[in-house]
Order: C-alpha cells, then structure tokens, then sequence
C-alpha cells in the first residue's frame, strides 16, 4: 500500500509526506503525474489518494473509470465545496475545503491508512484460503484451487497435476483432501479430482471409470464403489449434470 499525492504545490506533498512519516515511517509516499496515477491504481487496488481538484482536468475518463472499479480510498483537497459533487461516484472517504485543516487532515489520512492496511490483510487472507499450501523440503509453494486438475498417488509420492506442471509431495491423499473445497472428489484410493476440470468419464474394464480432462493427456481412474455412489448421485457436483460420461448398459 501506498500514499499517491496528486497536487502541484509542493508544501502540501511535504505536509502529507510528513503526516504518513509520523504514523508509520515504513510507508511510501509518493507524488505522481496523471500517468502514474491512472498505472499505479490500475496494477494495485489498494492505496489511499490524495487528489487536488485543481489538476481534475488533467484527469481523464479512464482514469476516472479506474478510480471506481477499485479498492482506493481518496481525500479530496477543493477550493470550493460544490465540487465535491464531480467526485459522488468514486470512493471519497473525506474533503477538504482550502486553506487546509491539516489537524483534521490527518484524523483523515491515519483512518484512511488503517483501512486500507486491514483490506490489504484481508485480501491476502482471501488469496490464500484460495490456494493448496504445499511444504516441500526447501521452499513452500501456494496452487490457486482452480488451476488443479487431479491429484495422483504414485509409489510414496502424491502428484498434483495442473495443466501448465505437475509438482509431488510426500503428504497424503487423506491429509490434503481435508484442505481441498468442495470440487474436489475422492474417486480412488489413488486419486481426486476436481469436478470443475472433468471433461469426460468413460467405463474402462471391471465397470471402472477414466477420466479425461480438456488439452490434458493425463488422466485420472474411478473406482467401481466410487462411481456407483457418484454417478448416481449427480447434486453431488452440478458438472455432474451435463458432464460427457458414457457408461455401458
């Protein structure tokens, strides 16, 4: 997170920077043209911003359109109080009517901060309830859900398959199926799968099932007890309903 300063005078970004400065030294500050603004909101949802009315004209409409479909908390700075109403669609948390009240200015802005520092928590809470934390010997690495096509247990490895790569691990089946949301199905005592992925079933020998998966060689098998139970019960996942399965009668 960061403090975007967008305003000529050059006393305010000192004032502001000193401000940030006395609440938490760690925090960057910066002063940004109407470019860096528009590029750096755009790539982070995330900053507080302190926009001048005076230099609204240097603002365009895709900035302005940026500013609504993000996270950014703004305090406006006017010369005027009417037009504050230039700015209802977009996130103003306070306003500012010149010459500044730099006392209530910074009652403001440490808000404004704070705010933003507990979205930015929870956002990276959200990011990683949405991911598979795999411990591996030298480092550890976090698998977005949706990009898991199946795990497969092989000797004393388990391997989770995506589309891109394949990584193993030593934990179990059992242990990693506690971690896994509701897409995922144990279909084998040497697999699971994420239903969101499955492209086609088809009966092999034995009345067992393989499973294929869109532009991926790879498949996964389901067991003759497991496809009796899934099968028949389709709620049990809503791809289940529409899903390519072809069974021999």
């Amino acid at each position: 997170m960061r403090v975007l300063v967008f305003t000529e005078k050059n006393d305010y970004f000192n004032n502001i920077r000193q401000l940030v400065f006395d609440e938490d030294p760690k925090l960057i500050v910066e002063r940004v043209t109407e470019c860096e603004l528009g590029n750096l909101t755009l790539s982070s949802p995330k900053h507080v911003l302190v926009l001048d009315d005076r230099l609204y004209h240097k603002l365009n409409h895709d900035c302005l359109e940026i500013f609504k479909k993000n996270y950014n908390q703004i305090l406006l700075l006017l010369e005027n109080q009417s037009e504050v109403k230039k700015y209802l669609s977009l996130n103003v948390v306070d306003f500012f009517v010149l010459p500044m009240d730099w006392k209530r200015f910074k009652i403001s802005l440490v808000q404004s901060i704070h705010s933003m520092q507990r979205l930015s928590l929870h956002i990276k809470n959200e990011q990683m309830i949405n991911k598979l934390v795999l411990k591996r010997k030298s480092d550890v690495l976090f698998i977005d859900f949706e990009k898991i096509l199946y795990l497969e247990k092989k000797d004393k490895l388990v391997l989770i398959h995506t589309d891109h790569e394949t990584y193993e691990t030593h934990d179990s089946l059992k242990n990693m199926m506690k971690a896994l949301p509701k897409s995922f199905l144990r279909v084998h005592s040497s697999y699971i799968v994420n239903f969101d992925h499955a492209y086609r079933i088809v009966e092999s020998k034995n009345k067992s099932y393989i499973i294929h998966f869109k532009n991926y060689d790879g498949v996964a098998h389901m067991s003759r007890q497991k496809a009796s139970d899934i099968l028949s019960n389709p709620e049990t996942h809503p791809r289940l309903y529409y899903i390519d399965h072809k069974r021999k009668e």
